[in-house]
């Protein structure tokens, strides 16, 4: 094969992963599901669910650092395995210990989604990046919104019930694991084996081939001669070297500080180095860290990302638990929940709005806070008022416009902290950014739901995530009240 065709394998091999692994219908009927195994709401809302969100925060960092560390491949793996195991769970557990257990794989599972995103950075070209990252993206997206679709067409036309829908994701995600392992090895990731170099690649390209037959003869004739070469030369023969180098991979190299050895240095290495190299990455991790968070920018955009999306996880973990207290409301046993068919609708949108958002022209610097701010307080008004409501269309209608509003936010703060950054920082910046969401998120849970402390009910609990985002929105309209009112008296002063 063309080496420079090596990416689309791997490409389609993931995408086909993330499609086949969100084929899991039963998620979008998962409260109706657990109750139908005589579980009670109480049990599912303040003593199953946030074990995911406990889960999943405990999971994030030692995820982000040894899927690295292993080169993804393992822990794309690992994610399969967990959704496996938790779908086997519920295939025959139904005790609240057994469903804790479920959703404490299902967070594994969840962490481990690191290295489904960050897999392709390690085995396409740089200038893939971009094209990656929207088809793996979209298979995602696409593989939830079948899903919910799917799941929604079952049970309307009575085809299987909600343990049915959970054996087909079961065998949905078995299928994705088996695909998972054909995967190829990643050769290089992004901190602890930036350097690598894959000498079969190189041997195959015959640029390559052919500037490394030059350097040899040019380094034969001056060591003949009795010339000492310079280190910038044996830098320019050395392939691993210049491809180390280059300006597109120097942020990695500044962070892995040192790469994968040549063979004569490799003779000479030791146990007591490698600790050295371990601990050396993480010294650098800490000073990009330093670097990025010092932009006050990139700060302001990380902060609302975080919090929002704390919110946003909130909000769709127990989503189905309100829709449920809304007809408890009604007083009457609906005759067909829509609970996919919403699900599928907030992907679709979600989607739309993300996508369009991106040919708006507008200097989000100046107008961007003063936008969060706004739909913040008007999502935080919609949220609140799910809660009151005794109307289940009006739930699921401002369910489905809050999902698409927030998506459209999320990609316009990426968008402003992605262009401060290097493609090399994103996975640390971003995967601080969603650590801080779960910490916010767990507290959120330890507080309001779990049942220790509150043991709030669903319509209660959103009430108070409508207090939160309109606590969220108003501090980001003071701020842009504040930077608006001051580039109007530079222009008038001016």
């Amino acid at each position: 094969m063309d080496p420079s065709s090596k990416w689309v394998i791997p490409t389609v091999l993931l995408c086909l992963f993330g499609f086949i692994k969100e084929l899991r219908p039963v998620e979008s009927f998962l409260t109706p599901f657990l109750l139908s195994k005589n579980l009670t709401e109480d049990e599912t809302v303040n003593e199953i669910y946030p074990y995911w969100t406990y889960s999943f925060t405990a999971s994030l960092i030692p995820v982000f650092i040894l899927t690295d560390l292993v080169r993804y491949k393992p822990f794309i793996i690992i994610e399969g395995l967990a959704l496996v195991g938790s779908g086997m769970v519920m295939i025959f557990g139904s005790t609240v210990g057994l469903m804790k257990f479920m959703q404490c794989l299902y967070g594994v599972a969840t962490a481990a989604d690191i290295g489904y995103f960050a897999y392709l950075y390690a085995v396409v070209p740089t200038e893939r990046y971009q094209a990656v990252s929207s088809y793996t993206r979209a298979s995602y997206l696409a593989g939830r919104f079948s899903a919910a679709a799917l799941g929604q067409l079952l049970i309307t036309f009575d085809v299987i019930n909600y343990a049915g829908l959970n054996i087909f994701g079961t065998v949905c995600v078995s299928i994705a694991t088996i695909i998972s392992i054909t995967l190829p090895r990643a050769k290089k990731s992004l901190f602890f084996h930036s350097q690598f170099t894959n000498e079969e690649d190189l041997s195959e390209d015959p640029n390559v081939q052919d500037n490394e037959k030059e350097d040899n003869k040019e380094e034969h004739n001056n060591s003949s001669n009795g010339d000492i070469l310079p280190a910038s030369h044996d830098q320019e023969s050395n392939p691993e070297v210049v491809n180390s180098q280059t300006p597109s991979e120097s942020s990695i190299l500044e962070l892995s500080c040192f790469g994968e050895d040549s063979s004569q240095h490799a003779a000479h290495q030791s146990e007591p180095s490698s600790r050295f190299k371990f601990l050396s990455v993480f010294r650098q991790l800490w000073s990009e860290f330093r670097t990025c968070y010092s932009d006050w920018r990139l700060l302001q955009w990380s902060i609302w990302w975080s919090v929002a999306s704390c919110g946003y996880y909130q909000i769709g973990n127990y989503i189905q638990n309100l829709w449920d207290a809304v007809y408890l409301k009604q007083e009457e046993t609906p005759d067909e929940l829509w609970y996919g068919g919403v699900e599928a609708a907030a992907t679709l949108t979600g989607a739309a709005s993300a996508f369009f958002i991106m040919f708006a022209k507008a200097n989000w610097d100046h107008y961007g806070e003063l936008l969060m701010g706004i739909i913040s307080l008007v999502d935080g008004c919609l949220i609140a008022i799910m809660g009151f409501t005794t109307n289940i269309w009006i739930a699921y209608s401002f369910y489905i416009i809050f999902t698409a509003t927030f998506h459209m936010l999320i990609t316009i703060a990426t968008f402003q902290i992605a262009k401060v950054l290097t493609v090399e920082r994103y996975a640390l910046v971003f995967g601080w950014n969603t650590f801080v969401a779960l910490v916010l998120e767990s507290l959120l849970t330890l507080i309001v739901v779990d049942s220790h402390v509150l043991n709030s009910p669903a319509d209660l609990q959103f009430i108070i995530y409508g207090v939160y985002f309109g606590i969220l929105g108003g501090a980001f309209l003071v701020k842009a009240f504040y930077v608006l009112g001051k580039i109007t008296s530079q222009n008038r002063n001016g």
